[in-house]
């Protein structure tokens, strides 16, 4: 008999909080890639046929978000817009059907790096969409 820790997460249900308590509707976050640097190195004297793989510093790609624009609210112009925008605990949450959480993800020291706004088109019905890019400096990533 199957139990539900047999099947994989679905992604469609989530929400986002921009680190201030608020928990906000996004069409999609694209988290990017966690990398580690290395240093491929062999001694003169080593015997091994093998270059020796020596690890260093960690690496956060950038992370998108996009959502619906709406009137009044214009929070990623505003924090980008900044003289010095202030660094934020931003933390995803994965829900399950029940809105519970399932999979936190906290994004340290995160500041906007880039927002765009939506295009127009007036040929379409699409909704308008707004992107806001964050850098950071690492995540965490809690199962619970």
């Amino acid at each position: 008999m199957a139990t539900t820790n047999d099947y994989p997460l679905t992604k469609f249900r989530f929400a986002v909080d921009l680190g201030d308590g608020k928990d906000l509707s996004f069409q999609k976050v694209s988290f990017g890639d966690l990398t580690i640097e290395k240093t491929e190195y062999r001694g003169g004297r080593d015997p091994s046929d093998y270059k020796q793989q020596i690890l260093g510093l960690k690496t956060a790609s950038e992370i998108t978000m996009e959502r619906g624009t709406f009137s009044g609210d214009n929070s990623f112009f505003t924090w980008w817009s900044e003289p010095e925008p202030d660094r934020r605990t931003v933390i995803v949450r994965l829900l399950n059907a029940k809105n519970e959480t399932v999979v936190t993800w906290k994004i340290k020291n995160a500041v906007p790096i880039k927002v765009t706004s939506t295009d127009l088109d007036g040929q379409s019905n699409d909704v308008a969409i707004e992107k806001l890019v964050l850098a950071h400096e690492g995540m965490e990533i809690e199962n619970n």
